[in-house]
């Protein structure tokens, strides 16, 4: 039975003190109990059945019976470290610079010049690197599948910079034009920083004015603010994605927040039988310890065994403190814990433990 029970957790500490209580826990029973006698025997004898793992090995080692179907080499390898990554592919971009690539050499001067003359700082390594995490985090990807955004039609396949020049400009505009509005009232701000109206609501109760400006143009002009602050570095997403993909197909390795999200494409497109028949192994119950940890695509890639496990009678256990979400390691979703994994599986007994035993 132990062969077809698939424990995880989130690090490789914590996967070896589980398997050390498990064979402590049945060594301790084995005086008196026959059965966990014969377990722990078993369990020692064949022991690369023991599969107690982290949630990333398990997925990798799934991925990797499907290395043919997403047209990988066997060999590939997972990159755990994707700022590197992001920094390296960057880094490309900038040393790639050309006299032959001057409409990015001009956006470049021309971005520098006007931060410069507006007496703001601007280090074009950060930006770049800041622009290169938002675009390959986990929160971007939902929220672009959210939208129906396809990020390769929307930055890889043109040259971006003709796309966000007039949006360049355009937030400039709002942004001049709200500040011309606003300054009268004794509302000003330095070049680059953000005009606010905390600590104003004084003024805006006495003066009708000022307070219909700042409801009817402030949205507006918040947002033209934060899309200004990162259009530098958005007219080079095209050349970033490139240089990415081009990085990768080069050192041969995947990144592992990219890896997660092909094998839940796969997953999602096939059948739990189908993955089983890849994995070499028929899981029937699991364990999923430390959930608070879990992110929305490592759920999903989750949920389709879990359901064939529940259409079996298998039997499941889900463990995590909410609380501890607050922390956000790695993308986790609180609501997942909280909410979803109960409204997915409405028969499941909820137990709440009395004592916190960390």
């Amino acid at each position: 039975r132990y062969r077809h029970i698939l424990a995880v957790t989130f690090t490789n500490k914590a996967t070896a003190e589980m398997k050390s209580r498990i064979l402590s826990d049945l060594r301790s029973r084995s005086a008196s109990d026959p059965v966990a006698k014969e377990v722990l025997l078993n369990l020692l004898h064949d022991y690369g059945s023991f599969a107690v793992s982290t949630i990333d090995r398990f997925f990798q080692q799934a991925l990797k019976a499907f290395s043919r179907e997403i047209g990988q080499f066997a060999d590939y390898q997972i990159e755990l470290d994707r700022k590197s990554l992001i920094r390296e592919a960057m880094d490309r971009i900038l040393d790639s610079l050309t006299e032959d690539k001057e409409d990015i050499i001009r956006w470049i001067n021309a971005n520098v010049s006007e931060r410069l003359e507006q007496g703001e700082k601007l280090r074009i390594e950060d930006s770049l690197y800041d622009i290169g995490f938002l675009l390959k985090s986990e929160e971007h990807r939902e929220l672009a599948e959210r939208c129906g955004v396809d990020d390769l039609e929307a930055f890889g396949n043109q040259n971006t910079l003709f796309r966000v020049s007039p949006t360049a400009k355009a937030c400039a505009g709002i942004i001049r034009d709200f500040r011309d509005a606003v300054a009268p009232f004794g509302i000003t701000a330095a070049p680059g920083e953000k005009i606010s109206f905390d600590g104003r609501k004084r003024l805006l109760k006495s003066c009708p004015e000022l307070a219909e400006i700042k409801e009817e143009r402030y949205p507006a002009y918040q947002t033209a603010f934060v899309i200004d602050r990162l259009i530098f570095s958005l007219g080079l997403a095209g050349e970033f994605y490139r240089e990415f993909d081009a990085l990768l197909k080069e050192k041969n390795v995947m990144s592992l927040d990219e890896s997660n999200t092909i094998l839940r494409d796969i997953i999602n497109g096939s059948d739990a039988p189908f993955v089983y028949e890849k994995l070499g192994v028929r899981y029937e119950n699991f364990l999923l310890d430390e959930f608070q940890d879990t992110s929305n695509i490592q759920w999903e890639n989750f949920l389709p065994l879990l359901r064939e496990s529940e259409s079996k009678g298998g039997r499941n256990l889900v463990v995590g403190d909410v609380k501890q979400s607050i922390y956000r390691f790695r993308n986790s979703d609180w609501r997942l814990l909280g909410s979803r994994v109960t409204a997915e599986f409405p028969d499941a007994v909820v137990e709440t433990l009395k004592y916190n035993w960390r």
